[in-house]
């Protein structure tokens, strides 16, 4: 069993806003993105995470991760330090291309492009069962609560981990932005402001 968790997913960024895929490219945050971060800080707070040294907080090297790091930890008062194993899955050949431009938008809603897409076929990106490896190995040298500020697909990657769902359950956990998934005694809440 894995610790306690708090996850955050990445304010909104311009590529989101254009729905461009990012992999590990980089995309700074919107207005909107950077309210989202500092919406994460108060979730934080109100936690009363501040109180709680013990809790360390590891984040994304990429910069729209650091970017949402900084805000959300600057209300509590809290440092992070980055970890290459949270960084968003590798998308090869995608990243930088427009969902409609690596998946049909017949009869789809253009909202749901992220939850459409078959991530893990990018030619030259990264395979699922890479980034499960990378969400285990990260997992198993933690020793207690965490906080973690990763991406989108990663963050269901490592949260389907925790929790022990199939591939297919994983991708289907929710990628909102500006809360926070609190993983605790086998199970995942949604926390917001």
């Amino acid at each position: 069993m894995y610790p306690e968790l708090f996850v955050i997913r990445h304010g909104e960024t311009h590529w989101n806003r254009e729905q461009r895929l990012q992999g590990h490219k980089n995309s700074s945050l919107t207005d909107l993105g950077r309210d989202q971060a500092l919406q994460q800080g108060r979730i934080l707070q109100n936690l009363d995470m501040k109180a709680r040294e013990d809790i360390p907080c590891f984040c994304s090297p990429l910069d729209r991760a650091q970017e949402t790091a900084w805000l959300a930890m600057e209300a509590i008062s809290k440092p992070f330090q980055t970890d290459d194993r949270l960084k968003e899955i590798a998308l090869g050949d995608w990243e930088g291309c427009k969902y409609s431009e690596v998946h049909s938008a017949t009869d789809r809603n253009a909202d749901n492009y992220m939850d459409r897409v078959d991530w893990f076929s990018a030619p030259g990106g990264e395979s699922y069962e890479a980034a499960v490896d990378r969400a285990k190995a990260f997992l198993e040298t933690l020793s207690g609560p965490t906080i973690i500020v990763t991406h989108g697909v990663f963050s269901a990657v490592l949260r389907g981990v925790w929790l022990g769902l199939p591939r297919r359950d994983a991708l289907a956990l929710s990628k909102a932005q500006g809360c926070i998934f609190h993983l605790k005694g086998g199970r995942e809440t949604i926390l917001q402001q």
